[in-house]
């Protein structure tokens, strides 16, 4: 095509740019669809290599070059980029600006009183899945900003593909069940399990000292460069910035909890529990999908070192979660790509109702209402119909909410009807 243009007559290049300048907003409209269909090569439908991804990165900033930049917050053993998405206008990475412009796409509104919020994938190679469900993620609050809900568009969002760059690319070229990055250890049993590599109870349950286990916790905590650069970007911000941290894994579907490194319960294990089994129950309306949801070592195996319980233990981020993907075990890692879709779907809906949660609270005060023995609730606020009906039939006392904006509450008998709101 090229070629061809450079060598065309007047005749013919004119009637090609005679197609493109019929009026300025169609030579406007042309070239954003030309631009869109070959900037990058991500979809969906097939699992990619870590340049696609990258690419995908920089179609983004291209594409919205207003609202949309990148930064690469450290590098691999191998030297790799490990590069995420942000919004925040102090630690760029892909982030969008507030405009004057209402109608242009913006991934945050700009605030840096929004809660923020992370999500990384690809911390074991061979887990495909996890980068293509987050980049489904990061492609929907992009692409679909204008369409998104209040909750979602008043976060920082913070998201990191591929947090094992090395480990992954060996996964598609040498060893598709590759687990741990590429750290040498002068033997043939090179990598660490970065999950086990977290500075939280490092080295205990569920690790391993021998570095040919699968389950190789490193020879200290944070001696592998792609965990410690997500703890040091992490912690460069104030505690209290970051209200999630949420990391894709698979298989198995599940929504886990802190604490992984015991059989022992956060203080905050009931708002934890809720929220994951929120998520569950909307990806099993939405998708038809059973996720089981509980805390790490209780419901799954006790692993120390990892990621979430390090987000909660010392960054102090509230609802930390390692979501397990699908599927439950018949394709296990070597998951048919045509379930990325679904399980993209899946992933995002996780991240809608966490957000919703952390929005909800945001704008919110708890308010203690009690059902008296004759079933009304002497309570005058609540935030809406869904926490109430949750609640109040399993406890005499619970606690709801009230939106900034004043939401009453009528007395209302207890029994299978829901209670009402004005």
């Amino acid at each position: 095509m090229k070629k061809s243009s450079s060598s065309s007559s007047s005749s013919s290049s004119s009637s090609s740019s005679s197609s493109l300048v019929l009026n300025n907003n169609l030579t406007c409209d042309v070239c954003v669809c030309i631009v869109r269909s070959i900037s990058h090569r991500l979809t969906w439908q097939a699992y990619h290599r870590l340049g696609d991804i990258h690419d995908f990165f920089d179609y983004l900033a291209k594409t919205y070059p207003d609202i949309c930049s990148v930064e690469i917050i450290g590098y691999s053993l191998q030297k790799r980029p490990l590069k995420i998405l942000n919004n925040f206008f102090k630690y760029l990475t892909y982030f969008l600006l507030p405009s004057p412009h209402p109608k242009n796409k913006r991934i945050s509104n700009g605030r840096a009183s929004n809660p923020s919020i992370w999500i990384d994938g690809g911390m074991h190679a061979r887990e495909w899945i996890s980068p293509a469900a987050v980049t489904y993620i990061a492609n929907q609050i992009v692409e679909g900003w204008d369409d998104l809900p209040l909750h979602m568009r008043d976060i920082n969002w913070y998201v990191h593909p591929v947090a094992n760059p090395d480990g992954y690319e060996y996964s598609h070229t040498t060893d598709r069940l590759w687990r741990k990055n590429m750290r040498s250890h002068g033997r043939q049993c090179p990598g660490v399990d970065l999950n086990r590599n977290f500075g939280y109870k490092w080295g205990g349950r569920g690790t391993s000292a021998n570095p040919c286990s699968q389950t190789y916790r490193g020879t200290k905590a944070f001696s592998e460069p792609e965990a410690f650069y997500i703890s040091k970007f992490i912690s460069s911000f104030p505690k209290e910035t970051f209200k999630a941290y949420l990391s894709f894994h698979c298989y198995g579907q599940y929504i886990l909890y802190p604490w992984g490194y015991d059989y022992l319960d956060t203080a905050d294990m009931a708002d934890l529990d809720l929220v994951a089994r929120q998520a569950g129950t909307s990806i099993a309306k939405s998708s038809g999908v059973k996720y089981t949801v509980g805390a790490s070592a209780n419901t799954l195996y006790p692993a120390a070192g990892g990621s979430d319980d390090w987000a909660k233990g010392i960054a102090e981020i509230k609802y930390s979660y390692t979501i397990e993907m699908g599927d439950t075990g018949r394709y296990g890692f070597i998951l048919p790509a045509h379930y990325i879709e679904s399980n993209g779907k899946d992933a995002y809906t996780v991240v809608d109702t966490i957000t919703r949660a952390i929005t909800m609270g945001k704008n919110s005060r708890r308010r203690h209402c009690t059902a008296t023995d004759s079933g009304l609730l002497t309570c005058n606020s609540a935030l809406n119909a869904s926490e109430f009906s949750l609640n109040l039939p399993s406890v005499p006392r619970t606690v709801l909410y009230e939106k900034s904006f004043g939401v009453k509450c009528r007395s209302h008998t207890r029994g299978n009807s829901l209670p009402t709101f004005n």
